[in-house]
Parts: structure tokens; sequence; C-alpha cells
């Protein structure tokens, strides 16, 4: 799971921190839990396999993806800027 994580964060966010902000990244990866632990703490503690609790988080994705479009849309045709810099 770290080296996804790590994977993840390079190619999408590590461009927009700084050095300190890289080096906290590295740090708190320590701390990132097992993948079991990670499932079995998604799924409530509950003994449930590991391609039902995925498939549960793929189509949470795919649901959740929808509202943020919308959301997205009602910002736009408010005329409202989204304040964050790429």
């Amino acid at each position: 799971m770290k080296v996804n994580v790590t994977k993840a964060y390079e190619i999408a966010l590590k461009k927009y921190h700084g050095w300190l902000v890289q080096k906290l990244f590295q740090t708190a990866l320590l701390a990132a839990p097992y993948k079991d632990d990670f499932l079995k703490a998604l799924s409530k503690g509950q003994n449930v396999r590991e391609e039902e609790c995925i498939e549960k988080i793929r189509q949470f994705l795919v649901n959740f993806t929808p509202t943020i479009d919308a959301i997205y849309i009602m910002y736009n045709k408010m005329g409202a800027e989204l304040d964050y810099k790429a």
C-alpha cells in the first residue's frame, strides 16, 4: 500500500509541495497502516472479503464523482471562483 500511495503522491502532488512538505509526507507514510488493517477499518471492523471492500469503494467513487461534478457546475454557474493554486 505504501508503494501505491507514494506513487500517487509523486504523480499528483509532489510537484506542488516544497521540501518541508515532501519530508512531512515521507514521515507520515511511516505511520500508514498495513493493507489488512486499512481494509478492516474501512469495513468498520467487520470481517469482509477484500474484493467486497474494494468493490464498495469503487461503487462509492462511481456515485461520488457525479456529485462533485454537479457542485463544480453549480459554482461555475454562480460565477464563484474555486480558490486553489495549481
